[in-house]
């Protein structure tokens, strides 16, 4: 079969289910795409929403930074800092300043080289201690402008948020000092109040530059200072400060997780929603459509088979019928209820059938005549040929009889005349001695061939001893001459066969031995007559150049010898086997059923 036809030799029921399957996964596929393109926006509507709750919180938390920021930096610039000897008198109203302005939770008082002046609360000195060697703080007091900056906060259960740093200028636009205030959640104001409550699943959280939780919805506990859980999944987004939203799977369950970066400072907010609660109307419609699509897809595949099914039972059935009537099953009816176009066909069918079978009837029925003919013409023919092969031999009996009565008898008395005609001449007739000698030759030659043709014609030795000897004498005179060496083997007892029999296997391995002498140039020959109690088996056997068997039994130049071998085999129920090919000797066998008691002549 051709490539690219291969679907030629897909069944009709495949076929038809592949077009429904097709048809139907069509008709799924439109409100399949919707649905997913649905899901998609939905999704993508959620997810920009999440965001903007985000960034509103980044925005308030932005807002509150820069409002410190200019609390801090009003502070410093006001009158009392300008003059750097009333300063001791200043700072007896800082402590007031820190509760007026109710967003730090610490302020210092330092000088240029970070030596702390004054502080709001004791106990301070760590954490002011790390401000001061943060770049920020150089940046305020060099650059003359507030700076806003972060700490590493992992040795401090309650970090602050964030650190300002106001510079202290005098009036002579020197900075001598700068005012540090830290930010914590209970001070700033953003408590929970500026992040989406932790309801429903929603978490909030504020986190520094390098992830670390600063803040979060559910309150700060004991295992402050720790980095947030979704740090890898966010980092890209943090490092370029910029706004996204991802996904984090978890074997407990998915959550959609938003950064916004703070503009104020270094960070961002960071909400965190189960994804089954951000995503429930997605999740919904999507568990809607696949549960209405299964019910569906097995409703209409469940139409589609049983549609299937009738359509292509009944041509199964037509099938497996029209497969019998090939087989030569034309028995069977073929039945059918249908009116469709399957039951015109099945219809058609029966009346092929029947048709068929009366054909086969008739044609059965010329058959049997036939065969009775042929074998009374072949009865016949075997009974005028046995008739004409035993007149044969009567034939060949008569002749022997007469050419040895006769012209042998005739023969050797002309020889004795003329041996005697011989011995009567005077010895010096020498002329006429060796003319009558040669004469006397000739005519003993003649007489031989007349005794050989004889023995051809019916042997005495088949009457008289039986087959054994009969072969065995003719073997030797016809292959000895030859140049062919004769092995001669006898097995089993003797047995005397009908006339017949023992003379269609005489003449049949005659014919085999005389092929020998005449014409495979054969330099050994080798002769088996096997009796066994229900078989004869007589074998000829010689390593001459061979033939063809086929070409010998053709009709168009065949051998007659081998045919007339054949003909008398099948006369007396003998089975002729030849055996032969060019250059490799040949084989001729012949075998004979015989009775258990042996069928005596």
């Amino acid at each position: 079969m051709k490539q690219g036809q291969w679907y030629r030799r897909i069944s009709l029921r495949s076929q038809l289910l592949a077009a429904a399957a097709l048809g139907i996964l069509t008709v799924f596929a439109i409100p399949g795409y919707m649905s997913v393109s649905t899901a998609r926006r939905v999704s993508n509507i959620v997810f920009t929403e999440r965001l903007r709750q985000a960034r509103a919180a980044s925005n308030s938390i932005d807002a509150l930074i820069t409002h410190t920021k200019y609390q801090l930096s009003s502070v410093a610039v006001t009158e009392g800092f300008l003059d750097k000897e009333k300063l001791k008198d200043r700072l007896a109203s800082l402590s007031n300043l820190v509760h007026t302005m109710g967003t730090y939770d610490s302020l210092w008082l330092v000088d240029r080289e970070g030596k702390l002046l004054w502080a709001s609360s004791p106990g301070q000195e760590l954490l002011l201690d790390r401000v001061t060697q943060r770049p920020f703080f150089t940046q305020a007091l060099t650059g003359e402008v507030t700076t806003v900056g972060q700490i590493d906060i992992e040795e401090f259960s309650h970090p602050p948020v964030a650190v300002v740093v106001a510079p202290v200028i005098n009036r002579e636009n020197e900075v001598y000092a700068a005012l540090v205030g830290s930010l914590h959640l209970s001070h700033m104001g953003i408590n929970l109040a500026s992040l989406p409550k932790g309801e429903r699943g929603f978490i909030s959280t504020l986190i520094d530059r390098r992830g670390i939780v600063l803040a979060t919805s559910e309150g700060i506990d004991s295992a402050f200072p720790y980095s947030d859980p979704h740090l890898e999944l966010l980092r890209g987004f943090i490092e370029q400060r910029q706004p996204g939203v991802a996904l984090h799977q978890e074997q407990a369950g998915g959550h959609v997780v938003v950064y916004a970066p703070l503009t104020a400072m270094e960070g961002g907010v960071v909400t965190e929603e189960r994804q089954d609660m951000a995503l429930g109307i997605v999740s919904s419609l999507r568990n809607t459509y696949i549960f209405m699509g299964v019910v569906v897809l097995l409703l209409t595949s469940l139409g589609a088979w049983l549609l299937v099914q009738h359509i292509t039972r009944p041509l199964e059935v037509l099938g497996a019928a029209a497969t019998g009537i090939a087989a030569g099953n034309l028995e069977e009816p073929i039945r059918t209820a249908r009116q469709d176009e399957i039951g015109q066909l099945a219809r058609s069918f029966e009346t092929m059938r029947r048709k068929l079978r009366a054909s086969q009837e008739e044609r059965e029925r010329w058959e049997r005549d036939l065969e009775d003919r042929v074998r009374q013409r072949t009865e016949e023919v075997q009974r005028l040929l046995g008739h004409v092969i035993s007149a044969q031999e009567e034939e060949r009996k008569r002749l022997a009889r007469e050419l040895h009565d006769e012209m042998a008898q005739t023969l050797a008395t002309l020889l004795l005349g003329i041996s005697s005609l011989q011995g009567a001449l005077p010895p010096e007739q020498t002329r006429q001695r060796e003319m009558l000698g040669r004469f006397l030759a000739q005519g003993e030659q003649a007489l031989r061939d007349i005794r050989r043709m004889i023995l051809d014609l019916r042997p005495s030795y088949l009457d008289d001893m039986g087959l054994v000897a009969a072969l065995r004498s003719y073997a030797n005179d016809r292959l000895g001459p030859a140049g062919a060496r004769v092995s001669f083997e006898a097995r089993g007892e003797e047995r005397r066969l009908s006339s017949a029999v023992e003379t269609a296997i005489y003449r049949i391995m005659q014919e085999a031995v005389t092929n020998v002498a005449k014409h495979s140039r054969a330099t050994g020959a080798r002769i088996l007559l096997d009796f066994s109690p229900r078989l004869f088996v007589g074998e000829v056997e010689d390593d001459g150049v061979g033939f063809d068997p086929e070409a010998k039994y053709s009709s168009d130049g065949g051998s007659v010898g081998l045919q007339g071998m054949k003909e008398r085999a099948a006369l007396v129920g003998a089975r002729l086997l030849v055996k032969s090919m060019p250059g490799q000797g040949s084989v001729v066998r012949v075998e004979m059923p015989l009775a258990e008691d042996g069928d005596r002549g």
